[in-house]
């Protein structure tokens, strides 16, 4: 039987990543994975119900699609006696993360048609219910 253990790193790693209108619909795709330490614990991955006009907006409704998740599993580890000093969301798009740490002050022309559901991360930031960090890509052969 395998155990799961958080001790010692009271860090949860969220890695989030949005596809733009890979379907034959033009929806966009995410994909989520969670890490306690170095293993994974979870993956989610989802058709989008929305098109999305841009690649930043297909990420921010990607994240949008797995913010509950990211949320529910802070807080039930936290309700089973662990710690948890950070929830971190990494990211490869500096465009949706700007928008999501600025709200609308990052917006713009090109960004204006967003719905401001998916401005709701800029609050989760706010309130340090959520890290964002930008996750550099790898290259072949980098893995180790």
């Amino acid at each position: 039987m395998t155990t799961l253990e958080i001790k010692g790193n009271e860090i949860i790693k969220w890695y989030v990543d949005a596809i733009f209108a890979v379907h034959k619909d033009l929806k966009s795709h995410t994909g989520a994975t969670m890490t306690l330490r170095n293993d994974s614990v979870t993956s989610y991955f989802l058709k989008q119900k929305v098109n999305s006009r841009s690649s930043p907006l297909a990420e921010l409704i990607g994240i949008d699609d797995v913010i509950t998740k990211i949320l529910w599993t802070r807080t039930f580890l936290q309700n089973q006696g662990f710690r948890v000093k950070h929830n971190i969301v990494f990211r490869d798009s500096t465009s949706a993360m700007k928008l999501e740490e600025n709200g609308r002050m990052s917006a713009g022309k090109r960004t204006r048609h967003f719905d401001i559901k998916y401005f709701h991360n800029t609050d989760l930031i706010k309130r340090k219910n959520l890290n964002l960090n930008t996750l550099q890509p790898i290259q072949y052969g980098q893995i180790t």
